[in-house]
């Protein structure tokens, strides 16, 4: 992650909404669309453990990268290809 990224990242994080918790979002998609699974093994929000287990729920093909929970954003070139080997797999 660049520097200057994180004071917008620190100033833009929006805390999670009470609704969140509370409201149901309807049919999970994984149960009927193929998903895959990127674990940042640096994450300490998620633990790994935990976030394998919820990608394992929903059949996901898990891959794993050196990251922590911005790996999304600081190691965009790793979540390009797993978008990538999905988009393959499914056409």
């Amino acid at each position: 992650m660049e520097r200057e990224q994180i004071p917008v990242l620190w100033a833009t994080q929006q805390p999670a909404a009470f609704n969140e918790f509370i409201e149901a979002s309807g049919p999970p998609a994984w149960k009927t669309i193929p998903s895959w699974d990127l674990i940042g093994t640096g994450n300490h929000v998620i633990p790994e453990a935990a976030h394998r287990a919820m990608a394992a729920t929903a059949h996901s093909r898990i891959s794993t990268f050196q990251a922590g929970h911005l790996g999304l954003i600081s190691k965009a070139g790793a979540v390009l290809d797993v978008v990538l080997r999905g988009i393959h797999a499914t056409q």
